[in-house]
C-alpha cells in the first residue's frame, strides 16, 4: 500500500480529477453547470442527507483526487492477499470430479475435472467478492468512474509487483529508529559450555559457582 500511495499521490498533484458527484455542485452557474447537472449525478457527500463528516469537510481534504481511485486499489490489494493466503498442507489437496452424463457406460473413463480444496474456493470467492463489492459501492455514490477504478487496478498491480523495493530504505528505518533511541534490539548469539550439575556429590558452593557462570 506505501508504493500504492506514492504512485497515487504523484498522480493527484500531476493531474488533479474531480469525481463525478462534485458535476450537481448548485453554485455552477450558467450553461456549463446546466450541463454538468443534466448527468445526473447526486453529491452523496456534501448534498442533503449526504455523509459529510469531519474527515470530508476540512480544508486538508483532496476533493480533486478521483483518479486513481485508491478506495479500489485498496481493496484489490486485499482481495489478492485472501486469495493468495498460505493454506496448511492438508487443506491444499485438490479434487477430481467426474463430468456428468459423459461416457456412461464406462463411469471410470469419464474426462475428470480438478478442482481446488473447498478452502482455495473460499478463498478465490472473498477475495473476489470484496473488490467487486467496493466497485459497486465507488460507482454508484458517484465517488469515482470506473476508469478511476481501472487506474486503481493499474496502481495495485505496479505496487504488488515492485513491492520489494522498499526493502532498500530499511538502512534508512534503522537510522531513524537509532536517533529517536527506539531502535529495534539486535539479538547476538553466545557460545556457553554445557555444565553438568547432575552428580548429587556436588555441595551448595559448587553449584552457587555454577549459577554465577
Amino acid at each position: 500500500m506505501a508504493v500504492c500511495n506514492l504512485m497515487a499521490f504523484i498522480v493527484f498533484t500531476l493531474w488533479p480529477c474531480m469525481p463525478p458527484r462534485l458535476l450537481s455542485d448548485e453554485t455552477v452557474a450558467g450553461d456549463i453547470g446546466t450541463i454538468a447537472r443534466s448527468f445526473g449525478f447526486t453529491d452523496t457527500v456534501h448534498g442533503t442527507d449526504g455523509a459529510v463528516s469531519v474527515w470530508t469537510a476540512n480544508k486538508f481534504c483532496n476533493q480533486w483526487a478521483a483518479m486513481p481511485s485508491l478506495h479500489f486499489g485498496y481493496s484489490l490489494l486485499v482481495g489478492i492477499t485472501i486469495m493468495t493466503t498460505p493454506l496448511a498442507p492438508q487443506h491444499r489437496r485438490a479434487r477430481s470430479v467426474q463430468i456428468p452424463f459423459f461416457n456412461q457406460s464406462h463411469p471410470q473413463l469419464a474426462p475428470q475435472v480438478k478442482l481446488p480444496p473447498t478452502r482455495r474456493l473460499l478463498c478465490l470467492l472473498v477475495g473476489f467478492l470484496y473488490p467487486f463489492t467496493i466497485l459497486i459501492a465507488i460507482v454508484s455514490t458517484a465517488n469515482h468512474f470506473i476508469l478511476d477504478a481501472v487506474a486503481g487496478a493499474m496502481i495495485c498491480a505496479i505496487g504488488w509487483r515492485v513491492n520489494g523495493v522498499l526493502l532498500n530504505l530499511l538502512p534508512f528505518e534503522d537510522w531513524f529508529l537509532w536517533c529517536l533511541r527506539i531502535h529495534k534490539p539486535t539479538f547476538e548469539a553466545f557460545e556457553t559450555a554445557e555444565l553438568d550439575t547432575s552428580d548429587a556429590g556436588v555441595n551448595f558452593g559448587t553449584r552457587q559457582s555454577v549459577q554465577e557462570l
